[in-house]
């Protein structure tokens, strides 16, 4: 059950949310120009090795030294003659797999500045130097929308303090209130494209996730994306795809929050069946992670009826593709079974535990287990608020059938007729289980 417990401690939309952004972060590059003139900024550099000295220089003059005056000059060249420079390129240049490579760069020198001489300060010019290349980046409206939504994930990442150790204590970084500021503002302004949007909110749904975690929500915060998540239509200059991103986005962030007061909103969209599977699952995530008191004000039946139902749809689903993709690919999976037989032969149980997983199946296994834990999450978490007998059975039924699912699927030596038959009973012990508290 180590696995198990593993995915437990990362909820389903994280997941979700780090493929949604990877995608916006390939739509945003690769986005048309549109009819503005965008404009790139000259190139400073002539070869790869001038750009690796530069930065071998840079890192030496922040390492050494007590303070951060001496390599400021150094780490600024590279930031903005390099850096910056190749994000405001047009063309294949600029491409999508550069730009989280050079965000993460910078949230590793910033970290990495805390083991060095004068590290405290070492990190706050840092951080203040990349706060006014990249705000000025962003600022550049001739810059493209892929440039600039890539400047504002960059400055959604900056805090006021970085996570430290202080003793056998670790604090929490603390997200930089200006950058909160900039986001904010960014966000409500209307002139702005719609990715520049979503980019901002991506760092108000970082900022959020910090403050709740730290004990201080920001009730503007939460209000915002309270209204994100009731938009259903897009408005002049917005797309249904980008809606779409921003209210999942929303969920994510309101489960983060923890409140209860957002449990029936939540709730709505977990059994809305004309809503997207995508929401629906990371809606069911988000519930599971909101903090449920006794005689909590929430319809305890709605909760759990909408995680059981959409759990059982989804494992109808997969069960429906597992047979499916046994069928398409009879002769595929009997020719490896033949190599497992003929590998394992003569050897003991070991050795075929040992054999590969079935690509199909490690992907999909892995995919439900994660539906499942945050329906075992949501379940088990909201016992302290469910007080009619009739759903407290529900609710004890449905967390004794979900670990006996997972337990079952906790394995890596999985073929595709084992995980069917596994999986195919699933969602009719569920249904008797909800129909007994209907």
């Amino acid at each position: 059950m180590v696995q198990l417990f593993t995915w437990i401690s990362r909820p389903a939309s994280r997941r979700l949310l780090a493929g949604m952004i990877a995608v916006v972060g390939m739509v945003a590059t690769v986005c048309p120009l549109m009819a503005q003139d965008y404009k790139a900024l000259p190139r400073k550099f002539k070869s790869e090795r001038e750009v690796n000295d530069v930065r071998k220089t840079a890192l030496s003059a922040l390492k050494g030294g007590s303070s951060f005056a001496q390599a400021e000059a150094p780490m600024r060249k590279y930031y903005e003659d390099f850096v910056a420079t190749e994000m405001s390129q047009l063309g294949s240049k600029a491409n999508g797999a550069q730009f989280p490579e050079w965000r993460r760069e910078i949230q590793k020198d910033i970290f990495d500045a805390a083991r060095y001489s004068g590290g405290a300060q070492k990190q706050d010019g840092l951080r203040k130097l990349v706060y006014e290349v990249f705000t000025k980046l962003f600022a550049a409206k001739d810059r493209t929308p892929a440039c600039r939504y890539n400047a504002l994930l960059i400055l959604g990442d900056l805090n006021d303090r970085e996570q430290a150790r202080r003793g056998s204590t670790i604090e929490p970084p603390v997200p930089s209130s200006r950058v909160r500021d900039l986001l904010l503002k960014t966000y409500k302004d209307s002139s702005e494209p719609e990715i520049i949007h979503i980019g901002a909110m991506i760092g108000l749904v970082r900022h959020n996730k910090m403050l709740a975690a730290a004990g201080s929500p920001d009730a503007s915060l939460v209000s915002l994306f309270r209204q994100a998540l009731a938009k259903s239509e897009p408005a002049a200059g917005e797309t249904a795809e980008g809606v779409e991103w921003m209210r999942l986005l929303a969920i994510d962030a309101l489960g983060d929050a923890g409140m209860t007061e957002d449990a029936a909103s939540l709730t709505a969209i977990v059994a809305d069946e004309n809503e997207a599977i995508m929401l629906r699952s990371a809606a069911m995530s988000a519930l599971s992670r909101l903090s449920y008191q006794a005689n909590a004000d929430i319809d305890e039946g709605a909760v759990i009826k909408a995680a059981g139902l959409l759990t059982t749809k989804l494992l109808e689903t997969q069960v429906a593709e597992t047979k499916s993709y046994i069928d398409n690919n009879a002769d595929e999976i009997r020719s490896a079974q033949r190599l497992i037989g003929l590998e394992t032969s003569g050897n003991d149980n070991k050795a075929a535990a040992n054999t590969p997983e079935n690509p199909y199946v490690a992907r999909v296994r892995k995919e439900t287990m994660y539906r499942l834990i945050s329906a075992y999450t949501l379940v088990k978490g909201i016992t302290p608020a469910v007080t009619e007998p009739t759903w407290q059975t529900a609710r004890e039924s449905l967390q004794r059938e979900l670990v006996t699912i997972l337990k079952s699927l906790d394995t890596t030596a999985l073929q595709p007729q084992e995980f069917y038959d596994k999986l195919a009973p699933i969602p009719g012990r569920l249904s008797n289980i909800l129909n007994s508290a209907a």
